[in-house]
Parts: C-alpha cells; sequence; structure tokens
C-alpha cells in the first residue's frame, strides 16, 4: 500500500494541533527544516527537546540529516554512536501515526540506522494496526536509504516540488552539471510520494551549470 495523501493529510494536520507536544526520546526527529527561496526558514514540530529547544533553523551545523536539496531533518542530540550504518535492505527510518477515534497525534519519526553518503529516501512498506479495545489505530511508514546512482548528462534527476522547488534527487549529476528544473515548460506530475511529502512535482534534469535556474 502506498503512503497516501490521506495519511500525510493526517501528519500535517496532527502537527498543526496544539498542545500535543511529546518529548522526544532517543533518534526521534524533533524538527522538520525548510529552507525556503525568498522566504523565512519554514519548520514543522514533531516533538519538544528535553531541556533546550528544537533547532528551527535550517544550517549544516548541528545534528541533521537531509531530506531533499533544502529540507532537512533536525535532532536534539548528536547521532547515538551504536547506530549502524544503514544497507540496502534495512528500514532506515519510520513515521509512527497514532489515530485516536477521529483525533490524530502528532507523529513520531524515528531514525534506525545511519543514513550517511550520498543517498535518498525511498518509500518501502505500509503498515496499519487497530486496537479495539482503546480504540486507536497505528499507522506505520517505513523508509530505506538508498545509495544515488550517478546520472548522464540532461538525464532525469529527481522530482521538484511544485510549491516549494526543492528537488528529490534520484542521481548525482557530473561535474559541471546540476539537477534543474524549468515550471515554465515542464509538465507537473501528480500523486509524487517523497519523504514526508505527496502531492504535485516537474520532472527535473541534470543541465549544464552556466544555464538558468528559476529557482
Amino acid at each position: 500500500m502506498e503512503f497516501s495523501t490521506k495519511i500525510l493529510f493526517l501528519i500535517l494536520l496532527a502537527i498543526s494541533i496544539e498542545g500535543q507536544d511529546e518529548i522526544c526520546e532517543k533518534n526521534n526527529i524533533c524538527n522538520i527544516v525548510h529552507n525556503r527561496f525568498w522566504l523565512p526558514n519554514k519548520h514543522e514540530k514533531l516533538c519538544k527537546c528535553p531541556g533546550k529547544p528544537c533547532p528551527v533553523v535550517y544550517s549544516k551545523e548541528g545534528t541533521f540529516l537531509p531530506i531533499n536539496t533544502r529540507s532537512q531533518m533536525r535532532f536534539c542530540e548528536p547521532f547515538d554512536p551504536h547506530l549502524d550504518p544503514c544497507n540496502t535492505t534495512s528500514i532506515s527510518l519510520s513515521i509512527t501515526q497514532r489515530i485516536l477515534g477521529n483525533l490524530p497525534m502528532k507523529p513520531v519519526v524515528q531514525l534506525h540506522c545511519m543514513c550517511e553518503g550520498i543517498k535518498y529516501w525511498k518509500y518501502f512498506s505500509h503498515v496499519e494496526r487497530y486496537n479495539e479495545e482503546k480504540q486507536e489505530k497505528t499507522i506505520v511508514d517505513n523508509f530505506r536509504c538508498i545509495n544515488l546512482r550517478r546520472c548522464t548528462p540532461n538525464q532525469f534527476c529527481g522530482f521538484a516540488r511544485t510549491d516549494y522547488g526543492f528537488v528529490y534527487h534520484r542521481c548525482s549529476c557530473p561535474n559541471h552539471y546540476k539537477c534543474i528544473f524549468d515550471p515554465g515548460t515542464y509538465k507537473i506530475f501528480d500523486g509524487i510520494q517523497e519523504l514526508f511529502y505527496n502531492g504535485t512535482a516537474y520532472k527535473a534534469y541534470c543541465r549544464l551549470d552556466n544555464e538558468d535556474d528559476l529557482w
């Protein structure tokens, strides 16, 4: 079963609900931070760091993992030294969504292994459980950390969100090329599913670095 638009809606609804700030546990993501073009950073709060605030600014400092070209997951503390490096078969990250009756709780996003190097997040599986006694539904979506292969010039290299223009890479462009798109000429694709995103996107291609980048 795919990471559906309904599940993403429940996640975003739960993020918007005040007064549900649970304390982050080890290896939980506390914030999702978007480094928007021409606008201030936007963050989505997932849990509260014990004793200090979770970073709300996009930065290469502190403990973080990239989601796409301009979004990152932020953590309260340095990575657990006992986390093993991810492999091609392991579940690398899980999003757990609890729904009590019709009320979604804030999702818990947990890292299970170290996703290091040039990688991307690939959707892997969807699990649902229902507890009749508690009238509680639990939804878990799992992702894997996958190596980025090398693109060739002018090859499709990833999807770009139509709202922010951020690119989710599928391969790494050669030297002197970058993964870009032209919203004025490219077709819009519906139902594109990425980590923390399900919606419309453009296809991006490896173009020479000196070409105009509208985003």
